[in-house]
């Protein structure tokens, strides 16, 4: 007869193919998983018995036997049978991989019992979030009471999978937008004298919210051009704003009116050929009533958004139907505004054609908060 011992620290096991070997009373079921483990498993300590040392002998047919009840062999295993050994190995695998799901799956209970019960209040974020930025708190500081009237926020819960918390936001149904104040860079130091604004802080402040991309309603201003303080150039112009993508231009009439166009393209010569249109969908015309801002937006019935014309000393915004929803030229001498089809506008002041007092134009300073 055939015998084959396999020994453990915590078990010895005698496997023979004698009929006539003697047997041990019939193992429990645990037993019976012990002992195809250790068959699998020889010389390495996974078994550990209250018992001590234990003794079985067992038949090869009587281990078929228990190793069949966890047999889910692929089809080469259904075929080609596999020995005893291996196929103990891979149900010690499924039992181990079995065992870590259970593991994982206790700790996540585990896990979303400590923070019901806990009783969570608030969320604490990590150093290294936006809640420790300098420039994130002075904004939040002053959108708070702003931000408390746009949502709530319910009372944190664990989530679904216990490894977390969830919270509930409610939005008010209000389509205005809080944007931070809208600062203006400090000019450096000249000779002459600064001259103020044409735009008041309340009307800077509409216009970041109504007229602005959200990509650059954050952004600071900066005064490229004015009229009164670097002469009625237009070529001045050119070279002032010269390599700013987005630009505010701001238009004072003798008569007072005051209005004026961003532009989300910059203000360079297409065609050294003949004049052409370009510009984006930002492209905006807007007037001012006092401190209200009417905004016209881009209509998408053409593509007529910016124009430059350098030997005419013009640009101009919007056209169709005729004529330019803005227009400025000679040196920014005079002017002329009328409904357009590129932003549906009405005339941006009660005179057609109008004489301008001053210009400005203001550039916005991407990456810097």
């Amino acid at each position: 007869a055939k015998t084959i011992m396999l020994e453990t620290p915590t078990m010895t096991v005698s496997s023979s193919t004698s009929s006539s070997s003697a047997v041990v009373d019939d193992p429990t079921a645990e037993e019976e998983e012990a002992v195809a483990t250790a068959a699998a498993l020889v010389g390495e300590n996974v078994m550990d018995s209250a018992r001590g040392i234990n003794r079985h002998q067992i038949t090869e047919s009587r281990m078929k036997a228990i190793l069949a009840r966890y047999d889910h062999a692929d089809d080469d295993d259904e075929e080609g049978g596999g020995s005893i050994l291996e196929k103990g190995m891979k149900w010690w695998q499924k039992q181990r991989e079995r065992a870590q799901q259970e593991s994982l799956q206790r700790q996540a209970e585990e896990q979303r019992r400590k923070i019901v019960e806990s009783g969570v209040e608030e969320v604490r974020v990590g150093s290294t979030s936006l809640e420790h930025n300098e420039t994130f708190r002075q904004m939040m500081n002053v959108a708070k009471p702003q931000l408390q009237n746009l949502f709530t926020v319910s009372r944190p819960r664990a989530s679904k999978s216990g490894m977390g918390l969830s919270v509930q936001v409610s939005i008010d149904d209000d389509d205005s937008l809080w944007v931070p104040e809208a600062k203006i860079i400090d000019e450096p130091e000249t000779k002459s004298m600064f001259q103020p604004y044409l735009l008041t802080k309340p009307v800077r402040q509409a216009l970041a919210a109504l007229a602005l991309p959200p990509g650059i309603m954050y952004c600071p201003w900066t005064r490229l051009y004015s009229l009164a303080r670097d002469g009625d150039s237009f070529f001045t112009f050119l070279r002032k704003v010269k390599g700013f993508q987005h630009s505010l231009l701001v238009v004072r009439t003798t008569k007072g009116s005051l209005f004026g166009g961003y532009a989300d393209s910059p203000w360079e010569v297409q065609s050294q050929t003949s004049p052409e249109f370009f510009g984006s969908a930002q492209a905006c015309l807007y007037r001012i009533d006092g401190d209200e801002v009417k905004v016209y937006k881009w209509s998408g019935a053409n593509r007529y958004l910016q124009f430059l014309d350098s030997s005419a000393k013009m640009v101009a915004f919007g056209g169709g139907g005729g004529s330019f929803g803005l227009c400025v030229e000679r040196d920014f001498q005079v002017g002329s505004t009328d409904r357009c089809v590129t932003f549906e506008n009405e005339p941006l002041c009660p005179d057609t054609n109008f004489e301008i007092v001053d210009v400005e134009c203001y550039g916005f300073l991407t990456g810097v908060f």
